[in-house]
């Protein structure tokens, strides 16, 4: 018969959520961490349940780094009151970024008129401004926004021999896979920007026509 596991262990293969609050909530109460002073029951327990969701996607190591720097982050004048939701989050984000899909500025940015902007100059430029959210974490400076269309244009005119290509019957290996990665790509970008699916090779071939 299989041992039961232990706390530590039942904690790092728990889901999301139930993960948060086993290794970073929990211990962090039962060390003593107080709402703040003045802060009501009903809010803070509130507050932490939005913490909770947003530290979801944690690894559990990336949790367990989290809960070590609370501890030494604690306010109030014992020091045995919850940081501030920025500092947590902060701090979080320094360990263990959130994957692009549950940034908020990841997908609040390509959805608002910035995003909308870039999408119809060029999905390659929507393309590229995606990955530079998703690797700076922050939105382009005016001046970076030239080496964006500079890489979206040169992406383009690969996209554009690769499908005439296809076209003529004399595509290789390396072009259809190729189309195929961005015909995925275009499609979930066209979904992030302009909330609107495509199918078909529709999705992404004619965008880079």
């Amino acid at each position: 018969m299989a041992e039961a596991l232990t706390r530590e262990e039942a904690a790092t293969q728990a889901p999301g959520k139930a993960r948060v609050r086993q290794i970073l909530i929990e211990p962090l109460e039962q060390m003593g961490l107080r709402r703040p002073k003045g802060a009501k029951a009903g809010d803070h327990a509130e507050r932490v349940e939005r913490l909770v969701e947003r530290l979801a996607y944690m690894s559990p190591p990336g949790l367990q780094a989290l809960l070590a720097a609370l501890e030494r982050l604690a306010g109030g004048a014992l020091g045995n009151e919850w940081p501030s939701d920025l500092v947590v989050l902060r701090v979080a984000w320094g360990i263990e970024p959130p994957p692009p899909a549950l940034d908020r500025l990841f997908t609040s940015y390509l959805a608002s008129a910035a995003g909308q902007r870039a999408w119809a100059e060029s999905p390659q430029l929507a393309a590229e401004l995606a990955t530079h959210l998703a690797t700076r974490r922050r939105p382009p400076l005016d001046h970076e926004w030239d080496g964006m269309r500079a890489r979206a244009s040169a992406r383009r005119r690969e996209l554009l021999m690769a499908a005439r290509r296809e076209t003529e019957g004399r595509a290789s290996e390396a072009d259809a896979q190729d189309l195929a990665r961005w015909r995925r790509e275009v499609t979930k970008l066209r979904a992030l920007v302009l909330g609107q699916t495509g199918e078909g090779d529709d999705a992404g071939v004619s965008d880079a026509a």
